[in-house]
This record gives structure tokens, C-alpha cells and sequence, in this order.
């Protein structure tokens, strides 16, 4: 299930996420996804689905299909993703 909080990002969280991103790798599966998740919250929802559009490894299928919808519905909540295994 997908537990979603509401509430907009500090100016230093922001600053912190972009800066972040700075540093991630997006030819990196596992970091493209964060790069995606980060622009999400960012509310920089073409910049996430232009990210998820690329290949990403069968793990993170189904995160990037939730972050995807999400981004779709220009949703920048911070979601809990929790996925049975």
C-alpha cells in the first residue's frame, strides 16, 4: 500500500533534494529512480516522467510505475512505498 503525507518542503528541504540530485548518477537504475522520487517532491513532474521513461531493472519496475502515476497526477506528496516481497 502507498501511505502519502502532506506537506510542503522547507526551503532548506529543497535546497537539500536539489543538491542531491547534483550528485546522483541518473545512468544508475537505483539512482535515476531517486532522481525521479526527488523531482516528484519537487513538484518538477516532466523531469520525473521523462526519468522513468528510461529502463530500469525488474526490482524497481513497480516503484517506478507508483512514482510515475503519482507524477502523472501531479501528486508531490512524500509517499511511504511499502511492497510485499
Amino acid at each position: 500500500g502507498i501511505d502519502g503525507i502532506k506537506q510542503n518542503l522547507s526551503v532548506e528541504e529543497q535546497q537539500n533534494l536539489q543538491a542531491l540530485i547534483g550528485i546522483l548518477d541518473p545512468s544508475d537504475g537505483n539512482d535515476r529512480i531517486m532522481i525521479a522520487e526527488i523531482n516528484r517532491e519537487l513538484g518538477n513532474f516532466e523531469a520525473a516522467i521523462n526519468l522513468l521513461k528510461k529502463p530500469f531493472p525488474d526490482e524497481l519496475l513497480k516503484a517506478a510505475s507508483v512514482i510515475m502515476d503519482l507524477a502523472r497526477n501531479q501528486d508531490s506528496s512524500v509517499m511511504e512505498m511499502k511492497f510485499e516481497s
